[in-house]
């Protein structure tokens, strides 16, 4: 015959068990990733190039957003960009005669509203660090909106 034993907590030990636990989380070393950040005292650590001081920008669409031939909306529509959509900004235009917003952007398609747009800086891709060191680990991501994944899928 088994006897099955309820164990019951009080309040005080259950913060104790839970004040614990995040202590043990806290003071173990951290390594995300199967790597670690290089430290200025790792000798071994390789020194990251400066970053490059030409970039373009690019505007991410977070939500629909219309393409106007000027830069009013009462003017003809010439694109639509969808969600997470990408397109070059070309120049930035204040609009005095926007009630809410006189920013717009100039695309290769036309004028759009600021408002639903995300402007990106996008550099060049850096030099090739050859050896990234014991710990280290590639991953690049070469364009301005990714959909990430917490496991692969074949949906």
């Amino acid at each position: 015959m088994v006897h099955s034993v309820s164990m019951r907590y009080t309040r005080r030990q259950a913060l104790a068990l839970f004040a614990g636990a995040a202590q043990a989380t806290l003071l173990r070393p951290l390594h995300r990733a199967f790597g670690r950040p290089a430290s200025r005292s790792d000798p071994q650590a390789t020194p990251l190039p400066p970053p490059p001081d030409t970039w373009t920008l690019y505007g991410r669409a977070i939500h629909t957003v219309i393409a106007y031939q000027e830069p009013a909306v009462s003017s003809k529509r010439q694109a639509v960009y969808r969600r997470d959509e990408s397109f070059p900004i070309l120049e930035e235009i204040r609009a005095p005669l926007s009630a809410h917003n006189d920013l717009w952007y100039r695309t290769d398609t036309g004028f759009v509203p600021s408002a639903w747009v995300l402007p990106v800086r996008v550099f060049p891709s850096q030099p090739w660090i050859a050896d990234p060191g014991p710990w280290g680990f590639w991953g690049e991501v070469s364009r301005i909106f990714t959909d990430a994944r917490t496991a692969p899928n074949l949906d």
